[in-house]
């Protein structure tokens, strides 16, 4: 906390504090938060005192606690900075966020100095470049066992000999409604999607399907038994064994061909659609599943309506597809087919030993979350639930060791807008692993597609913000349905490339801001995609570091 006298008495010259000066405080309210939040970038030198004489307000007393306002939309806080006079750009090794955090305190009008509540200033800031001002749009929180949705059915199917695929289904009874395929990201399951098909549900009919080694979808047998396994027995049960599966020398006939590949599990959404669901779909996946979705969508239009992409990864696996390149592939001394070889499981077992440990589970979550508050300890326990799975070891090293895709990213992309498939991109904004460079560059393939960026939220914005996912994808599915594969997803109105919603979920007092995206130029996307490079730790360095974290 710093008093507005002392603060403007160090930084006269400021002209954020000018603009706040103007208005005439209370003695009750001489008190004011004014911080910008600094993030400290690995391997800058700047100094917290640095970045504030830069600012022109000081800093070195107060070290990171300088001055401003801090943001807590996550919307562009450079931007918002600068409205107020805030030179951001001479501090390019800090990230600034501003949000002025009293309720109470207004700040000066720019035209005639009248104060105004700070809350209505933010909304004409942000709306300043917009043409049209913010909507704001209510939603009923979908969490929690009050909200009546629809029920959820657990299943399992046997796609092949032994393969038993998980998958939850609601709103069936809704038999002429639309198909809607929910695919999960990577280690996580149907579970994740439960208040999409809670609320979903209701209208359509809804299917979230485990991939295969994931969840709780798993060979039913032994797909490659050891002659000889070494056995750890149970503290207290002399009688109990415990031992992977996979790990022998030669496989069974059922599964001559399993590897838990990315065109396994396109095959096994084709599958599915086909024998389970029974005709064409709209599909939604996040992650690892929109990277499925996008891969199958490209191969099989012909069973797809439509696919909302949530942060979808662009790409997965590093060992070259042998269709692809044949000489590279052969460097390779293993692609991923079971069983798995003795230096394989060498290399894998203490990094899976160290990702199945609950602590670094719940950092990694929290790291790709921007709102840690859903992230729990039933969460935790649902995703380490799959790797007490006899068969989740020689899953996970098939999956590290496993072939690219036949083709990428990118072409699939480019394939489905060929094929004129609707699209729709909603990305989290704050998402480290999957920036906001990579929902631009999808938009940038195919530029009939709609792209809504959602803050704050993460990786998994379906999980964080499911109120407003769900709502964008309902208007979607009822867009492409009533006016054809091209028509936006309109909100209300027609589509403003440029507009700003707000969503309020009631009864949680969350506010999620919406942006519908245009294409972006080169240059521009490339800017973006520098900023992210600098601004943000790579995926390496955070799974090392919440693995060493876990060991102490």
């Amino acid at each position: 906390m710093t008093t507005l006298p002392s603060l403007i008495t160090r930084s006269p010259s400021s002209p954020v504090l000018r603009s706040i000066a103007g208005h005439e405080l209370g003695s009750s309210s001489t008190e004011v938060k004014l911080l910008i939040s600094f993030k400290r970038v690995p391997g800058r030198a700047w100094s917290s005192a640095r970045a504030g004489r830069e600012l022109g307000c000081g800093g070195a007393e107060h070290g990171k606690a300088l001055v401003g306002l801090e943001y807590e939309y996550g919307a562009a806080a450079r931007s918002f900075a600068r409205q107020f006079g805030v030179q951001t750009r001479r501090v390019p090794n800090w990230r600034c966020k501003a949000h002025l955090e009293s309720a109470e305190v207004g700040v000066a009008d720019e035209a005639n100095g009248a104060a105004v509540d700070h809350s209505e200033r933010e909304e004409r800031l942000l709306s300043k470049e917009l043409s049209g001002g913010p909507r704001e749009i209510r939603l009923t929180s979908v969490r929690g066992p009050d909200f009546d949705g629809a029920s959820i059915s657990s299943q399992v199917w046997e796609w092949r000999h032994r393969w038993n695929i998980h998958y939850e289904s609601a709103g069936m009874d809704n038999t002429d409604a639309p198909a809607l395929l929910l695919l999960p990201g990577f280690g996580v399951g149907s579970f994740h999607y439960d208040q999409q098909l809670r609320d979903l549900g209701r209208e359509y009919r809804v299917w979230a399907m485990d991939f295969l080694g994931q969840g709780k979808s798993w060979p039913s047998h032994d797909p490659a038994p050891a002659e000889e396994v070494m056995e750890e027995v149970l503290e207290g049960q002399a009688n109990a064994k415990i031992r992977d599966w996979g790990l022998g020398k030669t496989p069974e006939s059922w599964a001559q061909e399993l590897v838990y590949s990315v065109d396994t599990w396109r095959d096994q959404v084709h599958a599915f659609i086909e024998k389970v669901i029974g005709g064409p779909v709209y599909i939604v996946g996040n992650s690892l599943g929109g990277y499925v979705g996008t891969y199958f969508a490209a191969t099989n239009p012909e069973l797809v309506k439509g696919i909302a992409l949530l942060n979808a990864t662009p790409f997965w696996a590093f060992t070259p597809n042998a269709r692809r390149y044949p000489l590279l592939s052969k460097l390779v001394p293993w692609g991923g087919l079971l069983p798995v070889p003795v230096i394989a499981k060498a290399i894998i077992r203490v990094w899976w030993d160290l990702l199945r440990n609950p602590i670094t589970v719940q950092k990694m979550i929290k790291l790709v979350y921007a709102d840690c508050s859903v992230v729990n300890d039933k969460l935790v326990g649902q995703m380490l639930e799959a790797t007490d799975h006899p068969a989740a070891f020689a899953a996970f090293t098939s999956i590290v060791f496993a072939p690219r895709a036949h083709t990428d990213f990118g072409q699939n992309l480019i394939s489905l807008k060929e094929t004129r498939t609707p699209m729709c991109l909603i990305y989290g904004k704050e998402d480290p692993w999957v920036v906001p460079f990579w929902g631009q560059r999808a938009k940038q393939r195919n530029p009939d597609a709609v792209y809504y960026e959602l803050s704050p939220a993460g990786h998994c914005p379906h999980h964080e913000a499911p109120e407003v996912v769900n709502t964008l994808v309902r208007k979607w599915v009822e867009s492409v349905q009533s006016q054809g594969a091209l028509s936006p997803p309109l909100l209300d109105g027609e589509v403003n490339q440029k507009q700003l919603y707000w969503f309020v979920v009631d009864n949680l007092g969350k506010r999620v801001c919406v942006r519908v995206k245009a294409t972006q130029g080169f240059w521009s996307n490339l800017i973006d995609s520098i900023r992210e490079i600098f601004s943000k730790r790579s995926l390496q360095s955070q799974v090392i570091e919440a693995a060493e974290e876990s060991k102490v």
